[in-house]
Order: structure tokens, then C-alpha cells, then sequence
């Protein structure tokens, strides 16, 4: 029996092992990127896979704590 692991905490210990993060690019091609640019990513992975949409991860106070995101 597998323990329940919130999603976001999943996302950031595969993109640990696998950086599959990284593989994102930016539309524009902009080369710098952001401290934040990996949590806004599992942000909009999750919105869009859950049909929570953007608007809803942005309601969602929990989602956005530092032991959530492994920050």
C-alpha cells in the first residue's frame, strides 16, 4: 500500500531525479529563468490537469507553502 503524497510534492521529487522541468522552454525563447519558474510550472501543470484551472491554484492557499514545494 502506497502512502497518499500530495501532487506537488510528487512533481518536485521527479523533477529532482529527472529535471523534466527543464525540458519546458519559454514560447519566446527567453533564456534566463526565474527562481520561481519551477514552482509556477507545477502551479500550472497541476491547474490545468486537475480542470482547477489558473485562477483556482491561485485561490488555493495551501498549495503555495514552501514544505508543499519543497522549497
Amino acid at each position: 500500500m502506497l502512502p497518499n503524497v500530495p501532487i506537488a510534492s510528487l512533481l518536485v521529487e521527479m523533477d529532482r531525479h529527472t529535471g523534466f522541468l527543464d525540458c519546458f522552454t519559454h514560447a519566446g525563447g527567453k533564456q534566463a529563468r526565474s527562481p520561481q519558474l519551477k514552482r509556477n510550472l507545477i502551479a500550472c501543470l497541476i491547474g490545468l490537469s486537475t480542470n482547477m484551472g489558473l485562477h483556482g491554484m491561485g485561490l488555493d492557499p495551501g498549495f503555495w507553502t514552501p514544505e508543499r514545494l519543497g522549497s
